[in-house]
């Protein structure tokens, strides 16, 4: 995260038009003129690296902002080994003038002249770039962001400078837990895996390790900024096309190999957090699902686990006073794999039956094998989600078009707006494909409680400083898992039909009626 010279905290109420991209397909939509398309082209097009492709539409012409987002597909897992924290460096120092626009706060202060705000945020394979401005001043804007990809400075002063920036965020970090336990997750996967960096990058890995090597940073800099951000942009905008500009023979990567594998698998990991909690987690290795957007088979599955009705794990956990909130989901860390988790707050009760409690979530996942996959439990949670989406909130223009950019990297253009909501394929065989991976062989324990704190055989992560053992999970165990995955439980059941799901959303006359007293409106007794 590129921390900005100016926070304006502006947060219009109407849908902005979106200026989105990816760099490695940069997807951008924004509310802009002709005479501006055609400048930004030319420039784009004078690098002699871009060709068109392709058109679509996006607008809002009532918003009274602009906002613009370019979703990069670069992420700190294309740094080099030797330099970890290189991404996350280019984009602070994409900022720091331009050749056009020299100045370091050239950009920051045409914004702040005009309303505007700015920011920017790596991740593992994506960096995203974005900023919000008044429409008349979108040109100008614009000519100075689109600099970035084109001509950056990388002066010797301001890497400096931005290497302590860095350093300051990572430090900001070292006490969150949710950090400090994906790096603790990270350390473990494959050898050689480029899910094992250490992403954000410090003082150590940028300055003082690369000087010990004889590499020169702002020459490292320059390769990696030829390497990965000049490749293929799209762009769109509010009553005109997107268009999409590629750099020919440059792909996409994909991670195919799953970073956690048979010698990753079946262990469980006792780790100290920083604050008091306890929580477990239960990881499964899955595949890439994002491009089955439109059968979402996954939210199925989260969609059962996660329940709370009667007959639900979570209420069986409950009754038995170990579990107080329970979290079921999907992530995709980069492109090619991803992760399906079952996350508990336990009790200090519940911490002492973690086993148990285990069994308990295969006897579900048992329960939902035999049944099998239900198609009106697929409509039901279809209809809802469109529920949801018919009457979705406006979001912010810098959120929606943050979202549209990063969406664009694998969904097609016309469906980026409802990937997330609208289940219009059911496919049972992939369902149940997925709940087959959800074995205990395929998957990983993590305990989080202050308790472990010294135990014998505990090891520091090293770029955190977290506290942790990985075991084995003894073999009894595991058969007891097994065992349980097979053995039906009378308290599970599958969820009760919803009745009362909308159908109708006319609006009723309303009934004028005088009464002294409370009335029967409806008895469903």
């Amino acid at each position: 995260m590129h921390q900005p010279r100016s926070i304006f905290g502006l947060n219009p109420q109407k849908m902005c038009s979106i200026y989105a991209a990816d760099v490695q397909s940069t997807n951008i939509c924004c509310d802009f003129l002709p005479r501006i398309l055609d400048t930004f082209k030319n420039v784009l097009a004078s690098s002699n690296i871009f060709e068109f492709c392709a058109t679509a539409d996006l607008s809002d012409p009532t918003t009274d902002k602009s906002a613009v987002a370019l979703d990069v597909k670069v992420g700190s897992l294309m740094d080099p080994w030797e330099i970890p924290g290189l991404a996350h460096l280019c984009e602070h120092m994409l900022f720091m003038g331009t050749a056009k626009y020299p100045s370091e706060n050239e950009y920051y202060k045409f914004l702040a002249t005009h309303a505007g705000d700015s920011n920017a945020a790596t991740s593992t394979d994506y960096t995203n770039f974005y900023f919000d401005v008044k429409p008349e001043e979108l040109p100008g804007a614009l000519d100075r962001f689109v600099q970035f990809f084109l001509s950056p400075l990388f002066t010797e002063s301001a890497t400096e400078r931005e290497v302590c920036a860095v350093d300051s965020e990572h430090k900001n970090n070292l006490n969150n837990d949710s950090r400090r336990m994906t790096q603790v997750d990270r350390s473990r996967s494959k050898p050689g895996h480029d899910f094992r960096k250490f992403g954000t990058g410090n003082k150590k890995t940028l300055l003082e390790d690369t000087r010990k090597q004889g590499i020169d940073l702002r020459d490292a800099l320059l390769q990696f900024h030829k390497k990965w951000f000049r490749t293929h942009l799209q762009f769109g905008h509010a009553h005109m096309s997107l268009m999409q500009l590629k750099k020919k023979g440059v792909t996409r990567q994909v991670w195919h190999d799953h970073p956690y594998g048979p010698e990753q698998l079946g262990k469980k990991v006792e780790a100290v957090p920083i604050k008091d909690s306890k929580w477990l987690s239960i990881r499964f290795p899955f595949p890439d699902l994002d491009s089955e957007y439109k059968s979402q088979p996954r939210r199925y599955i989260s969609h059962l686990i996660g329940d709370e009705a009667p007959g639900s794990l979570l209420s069986e956990l409950k009754r038995r006073g170990w579990v107080s909130e329970l979290e079921s989901g999907y992530h995709t860390p980069a492109s090619g794999f991803a992760f399906f988790t079952v996350s508990m707050d336990l009790s200090n009760d519940g911490l002492d039956h973690v086993d148990e409690i285990i069994e308990l979530m295969f006897n579900y996942i048992g329960m939902l094998r035999a049944k099998r996959p239900k198609e009106w439990i697929y409509e039901e949670l279809a209809e809802l989600k469109a529920i949801t989406f018919r009457f979705k909130d406006k979001e912010s223009p810098m959120s929606l078009a943050i979202d549209v950019a990063s969406k664009l990297q694998c969904i097609p253009f016309e469906d980026i707006l409802s990937s997330n909501y609208l289940l219009t394929k059911y496919d049972p065989d992939r369902i149940k494909e997925l709940l087959d991976k959800l074995t205990p062989s395929n998957m990983y324990i993590r305990v989080l409680a202050q308790k472990f704190k010294g135990q014998e055989g505990s090891i520091i992560e090293p770029i955190y400083g977290t506290e942790f053992m990985e075991k084995d999970i003894d073999k009894e165990t595991m058969q007891k898992y097994e065992n349980a995955l097979k053995t039906s439980n009378p308290a599970f059941h599958l969820p009760k039909k919803n009745e009362y799901i909308a159908t109708n959303f006319d609006l009723k006359p309303r009934e004028i009626t005088k009464s002294e007293h409370p009335r029967l409106i409806v008895d469903d007794s």
